[in-house]
């Protein structure tokens, strides 16, 4: 679908309140609170995660972002002639949203993903209420989503590249239990230098997603949102450094019931001559489960 980057997340609520709290005071973003949605601002876009009120608290949507309409009618027919049961938002829905189009769609283990073009940018300047210097996002975009893929793994590793025209990083599988075989989690990007913009895995979660990933530019800023995490007793792992793509992160609790990881130093890849690997242990050291 000539996606370029993960552009926002979608997430539901029914506590704008605890999320706009969570944000201002854990991950260091710009809030933007309207009637009825809460903005997540990290960079020079209107927002790059959108809270809406919500029955339970749970994940909602991953959005992609095309170049323009062209790129957007060219994802939208690629998508629907692939297999993809998909349907244009409303005008109220681009609104909320503050794009010109979105369309929507399932992947086979029932992750909703949304793809569109024309996204608002803003004039003011980040400035982030903890310090934050910047968000690293830029071309890569957002960061990275892990989807529970507990069904149906290999048709939806198979449309994954197939309907999104993703590309395998990386895989591993997770420390057999009771002696079967350990649980497949593979790692996927777009036409960008992050090591990885989405990961799914033979996973259950029942908000919906496994973590999300913010990344900053200094490791300062990763300790100083460490000692915010472990004040307001939201650390859910510990500082580490991963292996794929050597981020040094650690994993905070939000109030969504999902994580989020909050991380520096993420590799970026030209990914020529990239092989494809196994990669049987997830960190160099730390991010130990608390």
């Amino acid at each position: 679908m000539n996606v370029t980057e993960l552009a926002y997340i979608v997430v539901g609520t029914r506590d704008l309140a605890a999320w706009a709290t969570f944000a201002r005071e854990h991950l260091g973003t710009m809030t933007e609170e309207t009637g009825d949605a809460l903005y997540l601002r990290v960079d020079d876009f209107k927002y790059r995660i959108l809270v809406v009120p919500h029955e339970r608290e749970t994940f909602l949507a991953a959005g992609w972002s095309t170049l323009d309409p062209a790129a957007y009618r060219r994802a939208l027919e690629h998508a629907a002639a692939n297999g993809a049961h998909v349907r244009a938002g409303t005008p109220e829905e681009c609104a909320l949203r503050a794009v010109e189009e979105f369309f929507t769609f399932d992947d086979p283990s029932g992750n909703t993903h949304e793809v569109c073009w024309g996204r608002t940018q803003v004039a003011a300047p980040f400035v982030s209420p903890t310090g934050v210097s910047r968000f690293v996002t830029g071309e890569m975009g957002l960061g990275h989503v892990v989807l529970p893929c507990a069904e149906n793994y290999d048709e939806s590793f198979a449309f994954y590249q197939r309907v999104f025209g993703f590309t395998c990083s990386d895989f591993f599988r997770t420390a057999p239990k009771d002696g079967g075989p350990g649980r497949r989690v593979h790692f996927f990007h777009p036409d960008n230098a992050r090591q990885h913009s989405l990961a799914i895995g033979e996973l259950e979660s029942p908000s919906g997603l496994r973590h999300f990933m913010l990344e900053v530019s200094t490791l300062d800023e990763v300790g100083r949102a460490l000692d915010r995490a472990l004040r307001g007793d939201v650390l859910a792992r510990t500082l580490g450094r991963h292996v794929n793509d050597s981020m040094v992160s650690f994993y905070m609790r939000t109030p969504g019931g999902f994580l989020v990881e909050y991380g520096y130093d993420g590799k970026q890849m030209s990914w020529t001559g990239h092989e494809v690997r196994n990669i049987p242990q997830g960190s160099y050291w730390g991010h130990t489960w608390l």
